[in-house]
């Protein structure tokens, strides 16, 4: 498994119900690490047996949600350099050297994947996807008032760091906060972030787990996380 440019690599995709596309996804990404670990969120339709068929190595996670599915990940991983990539099918595998690159080169400590500067077919084009744009926009607006960066996209979940770095950010939250977490530790830390374009597909199946009805939730559950 695996080409030049992804040893030492781990390629973690947390999941929950992702039956329809989870084997699409591995198979996707298996020329780009050494690994594939999928941490299921204990799925209640065929997610693990397919990502095993599929070639992954498949760990559960604690039932508490996104972020704590990131944190078994990051503990169960067994190369060098994470990259996390969702289950749904809208990340573009092949943007992973891109990622990882500038880790290896240590030209940054974390690498996130910009569908600001890459474009995404979710983020425009009705009321709902407006609604995400905004919120995203605007959290994005603080964090980067806060630590005086000017990051276009901190919600996207394609995005790489260090293993070692992973463990020492200490990270705590157990849902979609932890986006938002693992970079305001990593800024507040002084470490340096990188965006690379990347384009987001619509979702190739199942549901959203993050709702524009738990959108007030997510917001008020993120604003520690930014001061």
């Amino acid at each position: 498994m695996g080409t030049e440019s992804g040893k030492n690599v781990s390629i973690i995709i947390p999941s929950r119900n992702e039956a329809d596309t989870i084997g699409a996804v591995i198979s996707a990404c298996q020329f780009f690490g050494e690994e594939i670990l999928v941490v299921d969120g204990h799925s209640e339709d065929a997610t693990r047996e397919i990502a095993v068929k599929a070639g992954a190595r498949v760990v559960l996670d604690h039932g508490y949600g996104k972020g704590d599915a990131v944190r078994v990940g990051i503990h169960e991983s067994r190369y060098n350099f994470l990259v996390f990539i969702d289950a749904d099918g809208s990340h573009c595998p092949e943007d992973i050297p891109k990622l990882v690159q500038p880790l290896k080169n240590k030209e940054a400590q974390m690498t996130l994947a910009s569908r600001m500067l890459g474009g995404s077919d979710e983020l425009h084009g009705n009321w709902t996807n407006f609604i995400r744009m905004v919120g995203a926009g605007f959290l994005t607006l603080i964090l980067n008032w806060k630590w005086k960066t000017t990051l276009t996209d901190t919600l996207n979940g394609f995005r790489a760091i260090p293993r070692e770095i992973g463990h020492e950010l200490q990270l705590k939250c157990n849902g979609f906060e932890i986006e938002l977490e693992m970079i305001s530790k990593m800024l507040k830390s002084g470490g340096h972030i990188v965006e690379i374009p990347s384009h987001e597909s619509i979702r190739k199946g199942g549901q959203s787990k993050l709702p524009n009805s738990k959108g007030f939730s997510f917001f008020l559950k993120s604003l520690p996380y930014l001061f």
